[in-house]
This record gives C-alpha cells, structure tokens and sequence, in this order.
C-alpha cells in the first residue's frame, strides 16, 4: 500500500485546497523553510492517526483528546482544516480514500479554542470503479482504519496512540524527533516502541495491566494486613478490658430502678432544680450528677445559715433584755442647770470686774488731778507774795500758802485699800471654777448615757435587721416586741430545724453516691455483656480477614508468576526480532558510514528493574584497543548520532513487518546529518528505490542537497518515477508550488581510459 494522493484545505500552512499527486515511487519535496513543507507531512500524519503530537501544548498532552486547535490554518474562512488522502493497496486492486476534518466551532476566531468537532470517513472502491462500495464514518472508520493500518493496535488501552507510535517510528521520521531514538527516548521507550513494531505490544500491554492489577492488589492487600493487625490489636483491648473490668456484683435492674425514681422524689422534696430522666437515658448519670452538685452547694448554704444563727444567738446572749441605762431627761436638766448657774455666775464675775475696773480709773483721774494741783501748788507757793502773779488780785497769803499746802500734802496721802469689793470678785471666781467642773461633770455623764443609749439602739436595729435576714420570725410578728429570750428560743429552735435539713441533705448525697456506684456496676456488667459480644464478633472478622489476605496473597503470588512470564516472553520476542533485524541495521549504518571508528552497530534488548530496554551500542571491531561496544553518545558527534538514529529508523522500517503501507517519509534531514553522511544517506535510499519494496518521500530546504537528490534518485527505469515539488513561496492562500516528474535517463558510468 502507497499513498497516491493527498488533498489539504484549512490545515497549517495550507489555507486553500492543494492536491499533491504522490504516485511516484520517490517523491522530493524542495522549498526555503516556513514553506509548507512540513505541514504537507503533518497532513499525512494527522490524517493516519488524528493527531500531531509534537503540535500539543504539555499542559494537554495527558489529556485523552487534546485540542487540536493548532492544527487548523489561522487564516481559514470556515474554521475548518480537511484533508483527503489516497491509498492504493496493490494486492488488493483497491484505492482507499481517509477524509479528516475538523471544525472549530467558533469559526469566526481562529485564533480561539473552543470546542471542537472532528470527522472521519472511509471510503473503499475498486482501482477501476469510481463510486466507492464502502464507506464508513467517524467510530467505524476509526476502528476499520486501526484495523487495516495496524491490527495489533485494536488491542491496545489507546489504540490511536498505539498506531502513532508505530508510524513516527517506523514510517515517518518528522525533522525534530531525529534523535528522539537514542536521546529523547529512554531505553524503556524504545522497548515499548519495538515491541509495538514486532506484534508483542499486547504482551506488554497485558504485562502492564497486571503490574498495575499486582499493585492495586499489593495495595489492598497492606491495607488489609493493616486492618487485620488493627483487628488483633483491638480484641487484645478488648481482652484486657474484660480482665480489668472483673465480675460485677450489684443490684439488679429492678432494684435500681425504684431506687433511682425514690431518690430523685426526695431530692425534688429537698429543693433539686433537675427533672428526672429515666434510668436507661444517657444522660442519667450526668443528670445525677449534676443533682448531688445541687445537694452538695445547698449543704453549704445551710451549713453558713446554721453558724451565722449560733453566731447571732451568741449575740444575743451577751446583751440583756433591761441594760441599766441612766435617765437621759433628768441628767439633761441637771446638765442645763449647771450651764445656767455657770453662766449666772460668770456675769456676776464680769460685773464686779467691772465696777472695780471703773473704781481704779476715778482714782487713777483723781490722783492725776492732784500730783497736777500739788505741783501747781508747789509752783504758786514761790510767787504767792503781794498780789496774785496770776490775777493781780489781793489775797491772804497764809491762807493760800495753807491751801496749797494742804494739795500738796493730798498727793503724799497713800490710797484707800480695796475694801470687800475684791474679795467680792475672788470668791465670784471660786464659785465660777466649781461650776464649771461640775458642769463638765454633768456634760460628760449625759454623753456617756447618750452612747449608752445609741449602742443599745443599734444592737436593737442590728438584732432586728439580722433576725429577718436569718428569716427566724414569722411574717406578722414585730420583732420590737419580743424580749431577748423569746429571741432566744426562736434561735435555738431554728439551728435545730437547720441542723435536721444539714443531715437530711448528708444523707440523699451519701444516697446519691451509693446510686451513682450501683449505676456504674451496672454500666460495667452491660459493658462486660458489649466486650463479649464484640470479642465475638471480631474473632470471626479476624478469621474471615485473615483468609482474604492469604488468598489475595495468593493471587499476587500467581500474578507475579505471570508477568515474570509475559516479560520473558516479550524479552523472547524483541531479542529474536533485534537479531533478525541487526544485519538490515548494520548495513545501513555501514552504508551511510558516520565515524571511521566505530563501524558498526546494534541494538541491546534486557530486563532491567521490572523494565524492558533497549539499548543502541556502537562496536570499533578494527580497533584491539577498544573490546566493549559503548554508548554512541559517549564518542560521537550530534550528526554521527543522528546517523545511529537514522539508521534504526530505516532498519525497523525495511526489517520488521510493520503496518501495510510501503513508505519511507524524511522530513528534512539536512537538519539532522552533516553533508558526507548525507550521501551516504541518498545512496542507501537509491539502492532502497532500485530494491523497488518502498515509497520514498523526502523533504529538503537546501538547494544543493535538493540537487543531489535529483541526480542520485532520477529514475533510470521505464518503471521508476521521480517527482520533485516544489515549495516557491508561501502567502494567506497557502503555499505556491510547482510539480513536475523527472525524466528518465541511464545511469551514469566511470570509464577507465
């Protein structure tokens, strides 16, 4: 099977519809880069398997259908990309027509990913009948396609996925995944890769599902071991539950339960502010708590009531019912009598002091008149001859020299004593001092029995304030008219009730307790009776446990067994096909000739850590010096490396039976290779094309490697064909391309002259 034709419109670079006619059995495709000429292989691709993995952002290449938004040209009118590609099968005389599509829906944006709708058809028809006599469509043409293409696939978890891999390992080597076979793949990828290549995809697909069934098992199986060591380690709990927990000897149900209602009416009776719940609640003992709580509290109350009652009685003990309390009025008369002759007497003294005052002051002005007369006297007695000195006035000289005589003589004369007067004034002030102390006498007796009296009222104030506070009298009865010994009786006769209320509460809380204790013997002997049933229970859970986990053992056992088995079957398969496939591998690589030393070539297949691999070893077998075939990364260049890769590609392609279509696609391996391995290269493809059992279709951007390829692969035969397309230039329409075949012409002879 070849691929005839091929028609794009609406994908990658191509906008409008362009038919390339591939019938020829080598087909060169020359441009500049940024042509098309990729997107013309892409094309191919996508059409195959509906997708180009390379073109996937890594955010969605996990996903199970990726968009593929990329793939439709940014300049599509109707946001759609479509290719019809023709296959002509030659064994069957049949032309089979795969038309892909794929629409965005919101054509009017290309630029924008949203949901999209693609289509698949199949159309089979006879190579010289026009209409079709199969067609297919999306699901069915998917499946037919798989199928037909690579039956093997249909097996696989992802079929599509499964047939890519086959075709970019062995039908198109796409100018960015050259080294993908010794760089970018691991050696597990490769094996994958193979064994897809060799039919023994199924195997490793198998082997996986039983890995991953093994570690879903292994997984559950921990789990289990987990749960039945939990299962061990609660009925040994359990078990020493039961020891700690002994036999329970207590009252029976019955009995409990009239004791539980008799408690809870004596404590309503004794003031509980809790309704009863039943026995069996669960919140009964909470409840029963919370009740002796109560109890406990009042007990306090009454037990502080009790002694502030002995305390106050105490009070009213030391106090009598009559105390000797003076005669406030009559030692308040006397206190006003004794004022009153206390000031009586001290104006008294203040009027002799002052008539006495008064009576010193007329003889001091007395006395003052005559020492100034007596001096006069003095005076006049020396000018008292002839007249008057003052008057001119005769006078008696004997009778004024007697005269003045007589007021001198008054001032010598000493004073009258002070008579009774003054012993008026002392014995005023002797009577004013005794009464002054006697009133000081009185004062203080009639402020004594003013605090005698206020004490006694406050006792009376306090006692009746704190009789009420005690609440020991009846709500009619008047305090102020009950003696302190009726007081004291009522006292002695409350301590008494409170003292029976104290042992009546004693005695429900010692109750309570008891209760409380006989409720938990009975919460033991249930919980003796839950252990037991329990340990029951979980005994038969171990056992059962126990032998889902000897028998998932088992099976692990048993799976393990098998995948050993599938992977040295699927080892078996690859390291037969690797030797068949070696010789193919080592004449191509010798052919293309990469590095003078290391001649030759092969691949490694092994299992290694649950994996198989395949490994690409380079040989120097001219060289003594170098015995072991080494890791062609170690010593190569990247075009000598590229080669290595080149190299497998076409040996898997020429050397194992792969997928029926009979073709070899290179985009571009200018890119990869250097120019000596290059005509290593189109030598080899020659000899492929003279061996007439490929399709060759190779892409190129560089002029002189184009030149090459149409020198050394011009069809020398009536039955080869060469076409060269051409990719000119490239606008909003699509590429511009030109086509043409090569004529045919002999080959090219050296003569020795």
């Amino acid at each position: 099977m070849i691929i005839r034709r091929i028609k794009i419109e609406g994908f990658r670079a191509f906008n409008q519809p362009r038919t390339f006619d591939f019938a020829d059995d080598i087909v060169i495709i020359t441009g500049p880069n940024g042509r098309g000429k990729t997107s013309l292989l892409d094309a191919i691709l996508w059409t195959f398997t509906g997708s180009v993995a390379r073109l996937v952002n890594e955010e969605d290449k996990g996903k199970k259908t990726p968009p593929q938004s990329p793939l439709i040209s940014l300049y599509s009118r109707d946001g759609k990309a479509r290719v019809e590609l023709d296959l002509f099968d030659k064994s069957e005389e049949e032309i089979i027509t795969i038309i892909r599509s794929l629409q965005r829906k919101s054509a009017g944006n290309a630029k924008r990913t949203d949901e999209e709708r693609s289509r698949l058809q199949v159309r089979v028809a006879d190579a010289s009948e026009k209409s079709p006599r199969r067609v297919l469509e999306n699901d069915e043409a998917e499946s037919w396609l798989v199928n037909t293409l690579w039956p093997e696939a249909k097996y696989a978890e992802d079929s599509s996925q499964a047939l890519v891999r086959t075709l970019t390992r062995s039908i198109y080597l796409q100018q960015d995944r050259v080294r993908q076979f010794v760089e970018m793949d691991q050696s597990e990828d490769r094996f994958r890769a193979i064994s897809e290549l060799v039919g023994a995809g199924r195997i490793d697909d198998l082997r996986d599902e039983l890995r991953s069934d093994r570690s879903s098992r292994q997984r559950k199986l921990r789990e289990w071991e987990e749960e039945l060591s939990d299962l061990k380690g609660s009925i040994e709990d359990l078990k020493k539950e039961y020891e700690d927990i002994g036999s329970v000897e207590g009252k029976s149900l019955n009995q409990l339960q009239r004791d539980w209602s008799a408690w809870w009416d004596t404590a309503d009776s004794l003031g509980v502010e809790r309704d009863s719940p039943a026995l069996d609640a669960s919140n009964a003992e909470t409840a029963l708590d919370e009740a002796v709580k109560q109890l406990s509290k009042q007990r306090r109350e009454v037990s502080n009531r009790r002694n502030d009652v002995q305390n106050f009685l105490a009070d009213v003990r030391d106090h009598k019912d009559d105390p000797d309390l003076p005669d406030l009025d009559e030692l308040e008369r006397e206190l006003e009598n004794a004022r009153d002759t206390q000031s009586e007497l001290e104006q008294q003294l203040e009027d002799a002091r002052k008539q006495a005052a008064e009576r010193r002051k007329q003889q001091t002005q007395k006395r003052e008149r005559d020492e100034e007369l007596a001096s006069l006297a003095a005076l006049a007695s020396r000018h008292i001859e002839g007249q008057c000195p003052v008057c001119q006035q005769e006078h008696s000289v004997e009778e004024t020299r007697a005269h003045l005589r007589e007021l001198q003589q008054a001032v010598s004369d000493p004073e009258a004593p002070a008579g009774e007067e003054d012993n008026d004034i002392d014995i005023l002030a002797e009577k004013l001092e005794k009464a002054r102390s006697t009133f000081a006498e009185k004062e203080k007796a009639y402020e004594s029995a003013s605090q005698k009296h206020d004490r006694h009222d406050r006792w009376l104030s306090r006692r009746n304030k704190r009789l009420t506070e005690l609440d020991v009298l009846d709500d009619n009865e008047n305090p102020d008219s009950l003696s302190n010994e009726a007081i004291e009786n009522l006292l002695v006769q409350h301590i008494s009730s409170l003292e029976d209320q104290l042992d009546a509460i004693r005695t429900h809380v010692e109750a309570g307790e008891e209760l409380a204790v006989d409720m938990a013997d009975l919460e033991r002997e249930t919980r003796r009776k839950e252990i037991e049933e329990t340990l029951e229970e979980k005994s038969e859970q171990r056992a059962r446990k126990s032998d889902a986990v000897t028998s998932l053992q088992s099976t692990i056992d048993l799976a393990a067994e098998l995948i050993s088995g599938l992977e040295q079957a699927s080892i078996e398969v690859i390291s037969k096909k690797v030797k068949e496939v070696r010789p193919l591998l080592r004449k191509i690589y010798s052919k293309v000739d990469p590095h003078p030393t290391f001649r030759n070539i092969r691949l490694g297949s092994q299992y290694f850590y649950q994996k198989g691999r395949v490994n690409s070893l380079v040989e120097a077998p001219e060289d003594p010096e170098i015995e072991a075939a080494v890791d062609p990364f170690d010593f190569m260049s990247s075009s000598q490396v590229n080669v290595v890769a080149l190299s497998i590609f076409l040996a898997l392609n020429l050397g194992l039976k792969t997928i029926p279509l009979n073709t070899v696609i290179l985009d571009d391996p200018l890119q990869s290779l250097d120019d000596i391995n290059l005509l290593g290269l189109v030598d080899l493809l020659r000899r492929i094309r003279d061996n007439g059992s490929r399709q060759i279709l190779i892409s190129t951007h560089d002029s002189r490697l184009a030149a090459l390829l149409k020198r050394k692969l011009r069809p020398v035969k009536e039955s080869q064909e060469t076409r060269i397309i051409n990719f000119v230039d490239w606008n909003r329409e699509g590429p511009v391309t030109e086509s043409h075949s090569l004529e045919t012409s002999a080959p090219r002879r050296l003569v020795t002259a």
